[in-house]
């Protein structure tokens, strides 16, 4: 399998209609997947790489030949449309599953080298630890440079899916680029310098563009780290201004339930001594019907009746 080659002029209609597209992906698919590839050496990475890139192209080149059938065909272009976004979504899916071997490869193989480099320096730390008295200095010590590590890790494993990500946006315009070049050759046959130099011409600004994208990926980076300090200060500060309206609250309930308490306390002052008040009162009526040597209990019974009569005639003053 070199070229991927799924059509020609000859049967580019039939590739569109019917089942076509579905047999011409299970070929593509067929040939792709019986391919064995070898993560251990740079060739077969690069084979990889190259098997990738060529499903890229059989992509491109199916869009490109549906776009022309459309233009020749429009009684079915809504065939040919879907036809070419199951083309897209498939081989586009294709090219990942058959990168992705390569991709883990990298990816583990950045991963050893930073448990490399984070091994290398515990370990020097800890040599420089066994000479300090203080145990928990030297774990703390330990602790903040596994920490440091670990964020280090995160990051350029961050910066390392970034770099993928436009990397694969450089390869998808490189290919636009190229299908742009290729049918301006076609259009162009009679003057094929002139080709070249636009070709030339349009390397020239797919490097720039991809210098702009890393350019602007890395403000983009500086930009996020900067949001998240600001919020960090903002949630500072909105920690303690809830603390301290907190407190305020806090202060100001205590003031109140101490007047509340203390209101209390005054009226229950002033019952206590208007009971004691009416007690002596009674005490002295008590006294004068005894002096008239009317019986105690009488006495009180007549003292009851008054207070709960709401006649004028008898009263008792207090």
């Amino acid at each position: 399998m070199t070229n991927l080659k799924i059509l020609d002029k000859d049967n580019a209609i039939a590739v569109f209609t019917s089942d076509g597209m579905e047999k011409t992906l299970r070929k593509i698919e067929k040939e792709v997947l019986s391919f064995v590839p070898d993560i251990s050496s740079a060739k077969g990475r690069k084979e990889i790489a190259s098997l990738a890139f060529k499903v890229a192209k059989s992509k491109t080149a199916l869009d490109s030949a549906g776009k022309t059938l459309t233009t020749d065909w429009k009684a079915k272009a809504k065939l040919v449309d879907q036809a070419r976004k199951e083309a897209r979504d498939f081989l586009a899916a294709l090219k990942d599953k058959v990168r992705q071997p390569l991709t883990e490869w990298e990816a583990d193989e950045h991963r050893k080298s930073e448990q490399a480099k984070i091994k290398a320096e515990l370990e020097a730390a800890h040599s420089d630890a066994i000479s300090m008295n203080d145990l928990f200095n030297r774990e703390a010590a330990i602790a903040e440079k596994e920490r440091l590590a670990a964020e280090k890790e995160a990051e350029q494993l961050h910066n390392l899916e970034v770099a993928r990500i436009a990397t694969e946006k450089i390869e998808h315009e490189r290919l636009i680029k190229e299908q742009a070049a290729e049918q301006a050759k076609l259009q162009a046959e009679r003057d094929a310098q002139a080709s070249i130099d636009k070709a030339k011409r349009f390397e020239a600004e797919a490097m720039a563009s991809a210098e702009k994208f890393k350019r602007e990926a890395m403000e983009t980076e500086a930009n996020r780290l900067k949001s998240i300090e600001d919020a960090r200060v903002a949630q500072e500060q909105a920690v303690f201004e809830a603390q301290e309206k907190v407190r305020i609250d806090f202060e100001q309930s205590e003031k109140k339930r101490l007047e509340i308490a203390e209101e209390e306390d005054r009226k229950a002052e002033i019952k206590a001594s208007n009971l004691q008040h009416q007690k002596d009162v009674n005490n002295k009526v008590l006294k004068i019907f005894a002096d008239a040597g009317l019986d105690s209990d009488i006495a009180k019974s007549i003292i009851r009746i008054v207070l709960k009569s709401k006649s004028n005639l008898i009263t008792v003053n207090y």
